[in-house]
């Protein structure tokens, strides 16, 4: 699984720009399950993944047209994925008005604790730990490589609010999983 790094024929999203099925359904193919991987991890939730990764589609398909440059889709497409993703979330919590806890004192080992996250086969059930905002930003982070400038600009917030949301949800992260190897000794 290549996921965006996947690389279809120009002429494949040529044809798909002018609308013909054959090209349509390549793309779909090829880069569906990076995109379901994708929105499910911020979203949490593969039922609510699947759906979105339809309607994504559905506006990639769309916008194909307006798209200058050819061997840009991958990337083009994993933009619109996260901020239709993002903007999912913001429909069921508003990053606004969320009421920030008070500032963490002790400073964690975060790539440690990040590492130990993506060594886990289970990311997904430890991360269901998490509020949808801190899930989104760890997700994006640890696993498809934002920074926390990155985020702050798709997430519309400033930076250190980025890097508050994200340490807070790596101390819940590294509590439940020194937890987890702790049942497990």
């Amino acid at each position: 699984m290549k996921g965006f790094t996947e690389k279809v024929a120009p002429d494949v999203v040529k044809d798909a720009q002018q609308g013909q099925l054959l090209a349509l359904k390549q793309l779909y193919q090829a880069y569906a399950t990076a995109v379901l991987r994708l929105v499910s991890g911020i979203l949490g939730s593969v039922e609510e993944g699947r759906d979105l990764t339809q309607e994504i589609f559905i506006k990639v398909f769309g916008k194909l047209p307006e798209l200058r440059q050819i061997d840009a889709f991958p990337s083009w497409l994993k933009q619109l994925s996260v901020r239709m993703a993002v903007d999912q979330l913001r429909k069921r919590v508003s990053f606004v008005h969320e009421v920030l806890e008070d500032v963490i004192e002790s400073e964690p080992d975060w790539t440690q604790a990040t590492d130990r996250l993506c060594q886990l086969d289970d990311i997904e059930r430890v991360m269901c730990n998490l509020s949808e905002v801190e899930r989104a930003l760890v997700w994006l982070h640890v696993v498809e490589g934002y920074t926390h400038e990155e985020l702050a600009k798709v997430l519309e917030c400033s930076e250190a609010a980025v890097r508050q949301r994200y340490r807070r949800a790596m101390v819940k992260l590294k509590s439940k999983l020194y937890r987890q190897v702790k049942d497990e000794q």
